[in-house]
């Protein structure tokens, strides 16, 4: 299903269609009448009823490719659901991981030992990323033979300090697994990002320039009525300079939309 932004712009090209129709039947004539006086000898009207045809097929192409772009970045945005939940997953198997860790270290070696162990403040991280990177210094701790930290028996178990990375390691692994799928989903989703905000300008150029081109010969036909109900709705409201493009600004939210986080 297509985003609200491109639905608005296929009633947009609608508008275009419906305009050039008016051209062909009602302006048309009069603007042959209305410049044929000003022919010298020699001199013929081109074909005036193939601008608006031709500004229509554009209008209509470039639709078409926002059409195309648009549900090529809908997939990408699609194919992130599941790498994010994975990595969701995979983060919060992780945190439990350390945190577990984190108690057994304390119940072993007591809180000053800890710090060996854990980073900073010891406390766990709950960005995906910020997380990986402390198992990681985690890991290194634990597997630090200079960190001299002795071995300890409980209930006739000996727990060597190498013991606590086994369970880290491949929860570990699993995190940086599902980070890596996520970053290339996201590359995927930011290009067709860029490529559909490229086919949004190319429509709403293409889009102007018709109405434009409409609007102008419908002006000079004396057809000022006519020019008018070309203009677009939003144009009608203000008459400042400044609001021209008025009829082809996105919403706040239509932009919030072409530029949504991807990661």
């Amino acid at each position: 299903m297509a985003t609200k932004m491109v639905t608005d712009r296929s009633a947009e090209a609608s508008l275009v269609d419906a305009a050039a129709k008016t051209f062909l039947r009602e302006v048309s004539p009069s603007l042959d009448q209305t410049l044929s006086p000003l022919l010298e000898e020699g001199e013929s009207l081109p074909d005036l009823t193939l601008l608006p045809k031709l500004a229509v097929r554009l209008v209509d192409s470039r639709l078409e490719q926002l059409i195309e772009a648009d549900k090529a970045n809908i997939d990408a945005q699609a194919a992130l659901i599941e790498p994010r939940k994975r990595r969701d997953d995979a983060a919060d198997g992780l945190s439990e991981t350390l945190f577990g860790l984190r108690d057994v270290a304390r119940g072993l070696y007591g809180r000053k030992m800890v710090a060996r162990i854990l980073p900073g403040d010891q406390t766990i991280p709950r960005r995906p990323k910020a997380l990986l990177h402390d198992a990681e210094h985690v890991l290194e701790r634990l597997l630090d033979p200079d960190q001299n930290r002795p071995s300890h028996k409980l209930e006739g178990i000996l727990i060597e300090p190498g013991q606590l990375a086994v369970s880290l390691e491949p929860a570990k692994g699993e995190l940086d697994l599902a980070l890596g799928e996520v970053d290339l989903k996201s590359r995927e989703a930011q290009i067709t990002q860029a490529a559909k905000d490229e086919a949004m300008a190319e429509f709403s150029t293409a889009y102007r320039a018709s109405i434009r081109l409409l609007e102008a010969l419908s002006s000079i036909a004396g057809k000022p009525a006519l020019a008018e109900r070309v203009r677009p709705t939003r144009r009608r409201k203000s008459a400042k300079p400044e609001d021209e493009e008025a009829g082809t600004e996105a919403s706040p939210d239509e932009q919030g939309e072409a530029t949504a986080a991807t990661g």
